[in-house]
Parts: C-alpha cells; sequence; structure tokens
C-alpha cells in the first residue's frame, strides 16, 4: 500500500470554519494557501506554553514523529522542503514579506524563551547542517548562496530602526574587540615567528657567494643610515686610536719633581710608616783669591753642616778667625723632614 503524501507539515488548520481536507488544502490556490498559514501563525502567536504542550501532545504528526524511523524522518523532511519551494515560487511579494516577518517574530520569541543549553545545541546543529550543505554545494551553488546572503544582508541593514543599528554595531564592536585582545598576541608571535624561520632557513642552505652578497648589501644599508653615500670607499671599521708617547724629563730643580720623587717613594714601600726625603746638593763654582793669606782648603775644612736627628733644626759652626775670605763660598742645603716635602730646598 502506498503511502499517503501530505500536502503540508501541519493537516489541519486552527480555524473558526470546519476542518478542511488534506485534498482541498492541496486543491486550494495560492493565496487560499497563503491564508491559511497566516491564520495559523496568527493563532500559534497567541497560544500560552500550557496550550503549545497539550497541541503537541494530542497532535497526531507529533506521536508520529516519535515513532518513525530516521529513514522515515528523512523522507518527510525532504517532502517538507519541496513543498516549500513550490509554495516559494509561487507566492506574492507581500505575501513573502508577511511570512518573513512572521518567521521573524516566531524566532524572536523562541530565542527570548530558550535556555543556555537548547541555546547551545540549536548553535551547534546550525553549525553542523551548514557546513554539510556547504561541503556538497556546488561552485554555481556557493555563488547563488553568497549573493542571496548579501542580499538578504543589505535588506535587514535598510529595514532595521536606529536602535537596531545601534545595537548591532555594539555587538560588531564587542565581538571585534573580543578576537583582538584573544588573539593578538598569537597573531603577533606567528607573523613575528614566520619571518624568523625562513631566514634561518635561507642561511643554513646559502653558498659562500651569497653570504658575502647579502653581508655587502647590509653594509650598504647601514652606511645609508648613517649617512654615507659612497660606500666602496669607505672603510666602516673605526680606526684605533693612537696614543703619541713623550719621554719623561725629570728637573731636580723643581717641587713638582720631588712630589714626584716621593710620591713614587710611597708606591714602592706601602708598608713603610715613613718615607726618607730626598737630598738635594746644588754645588756652585769655587772662586779662589790668589792672596796666599788663608787657605781654600783650610775654609773647606773648617766649613761644615750639621743637622740634627729629626731633620728639623741645623747649626752652623764659625771658624775661630774672624774674616774669612769673603771670595770663597761653599753653599749646602738641607731639605726639611718628610712632613715638610715643599720647604726643604
Amino acid at each position: 500500500m502506498a503511502r499517503k503524501e501530505k500536502a503540508m507539515p501541519c493537516k489541519k488548520l486552527l480555524s473558526n470554519e470546519p476542518q478542511k481536507r488534506e485534498g482541498d488544502i492541496r486543491s486550494a490556490s495560492s493565496e487560499d494557501r497563503q491564508a491559511g498559514l497566516e491564520t495559523i501563525g496568527e493563532r500559534r502567536s497567541k497560544e500560552t506554553e500550557r496550550q503549545v504542550q497539550l497541541r503537541q501532545e494530542h497532535n497526531p504528526s507529533c506521536r508520529t514523529r516519535r515513532r518513525e524511523t530516521s529513514e522515515q524522518r528523512e523522507r518527510r523532511l525532504q517532502y517538507q522542503r519541496e513543498w516549500h519551494q513550490r509554495a516559494k515560487s509561487t507566492e506574492t511579494p507581500e505575501g513573502r514579506e508577511r511570512r518573513l516577518e512572521l518567521k521573524r517574530a516566531w524566532k524572536k520569541r523562541f530565542k527570548e524563551t530558550e535556555t543556555s543549553e537548547e541555546r547551545e545545541r540549536r548553535l551547534e546543529s546550525a553549525r553542523l547542517r551548514e557546513k554539510q550543505v556547504r561541503a556538497a554545494e556546488t561552485p554555481e551553488k556557493r555563488e547563488k548562496r553568497q549573493q542571496r546572503d548579501r542580499l538578504n544582508k543589505r535588506q535587514a541593514i535598510q529595514r532595521e530602526t536606529p536602535e537596531q543599528r545601534e545595537r548591532r554595531l555594539e555587538r560588531r564592536r564587542a565581538r571585534y574587540k573580543l578576537v583582538k585582545e584573544t588573539e593578538a598576541s598569537e597573531k603577533r608571535e606567528r607573523r613575528l615567528e614566520s619571518p624568523r624561520v625562513a631566514n634561518k632557513c635561507a642561511r643554513e642552505t646559502e653558498t659562500i657567494e651569497q653570504r658575502m652578497d647579502r653581508l655587502e648589501k647590509c653594509r650598504k644599508i647601514d652606511a645609508q643610515k648613517n649617512g654615507i653615500k659612497d660606500n666602496e670607499d669607505v672603510l666602516l671599521v673605526e680606526p684605533p686610536v693612537v696614543i703619541k708617547k713623550e719621554p719623561f724629563e725629570f728637573d731636580p730643580e723643581t717641587s713638582t719633581s720631588a712630589e714626584f720623587v716621593i710620591q713614587n717613594a710611597k708606591k714602592d714601600n706601602e708598608d713603610a710608616s715613613r718615607v726618607e726625603p730626598a737630598v738635594f746638593v746644588k754645588e756652585e763654582p769655587i772662586e779662589i783669591d790668589p792672596e796666599p793669606s788663608v787657605s781654600a782648603d783650610i775654609v773647606i775644612k773648617d766649613e761644615f753642616v750639621v743637622c740634627s736627628e729629626d731633620y728639623t733644626s741645623s747649626s752652623v759652626h764659625v771658624p775661630p778667625y774672624s774674616e774669612p775670605n769673603s771670595h770663597v763660598t761653599l753653599s749646602v742645603a738641607c731639605l726639611g723632614s718628610s712632613q715638610q716635602p715643599d720647604n726643604g730646598q
């Protein structure tokens, strides 16, 4: 026995008129079918949750769906899709607009009452169905689908109110901000990692000539950055600094030289508690008087200098004769102690 086909997903129309047969609905015109669909939509939009539950429990099609197999369900859904396709091909623009408006109102009401788990299941099934459809579609169907999606999006933007537009833009900004915050670091790392890997592979496989060319280009780029126009005759390595060394001349007559000697002595004898001062003797030429009255040897022998132990005071002995020869002079300088290095000459 052949299975009796259904003309619509629902067998009966909820209205005040007597129930119509399936044959009457199938034989009705497109305007009557559209009016029947609008009547069903209006009645169901006013139903409460309890009325919806009772209608589904007493609906024979719902009981049939619970007992049907997967093959029967697939045939039923395929027939519904074909029937809706035929109905859409014959409907007027006004009827299409009313149908879409009822569909949008039903979706809005359904989304407001669904829970988070139901919403997640619905979105997951929609994503899976969309993935299957896109995997099976041909390039021509894909192009038609994209054109249809763009057209629907433009129409939805034209119909939206200022409040809806503001909400849509706010959701778009929030979604963009979330994606930017969560994926910015990963994208940046991937963007920086790919040139590094490519550069490393290129350097591992390059020849000596390629390496020399690459280094030459790098040198030219560095020279251009530093303001050097022609890099061919320019040595980029800085020349070494040459320090000219002059010989050191020691002058015993200056006080700074004495200080220099004392400083060196201190460095050589860091552990010594006392550094002996340096003694410098300045000799002047002796002029001898030709008169034989007084001998120069006697003057040199009798005149002497005695320094004390602490190097702080000195006493000079004068010979017994009262009139020494003024033409004979002997100068002896004794420096002071280490405590007075500047005043010892």
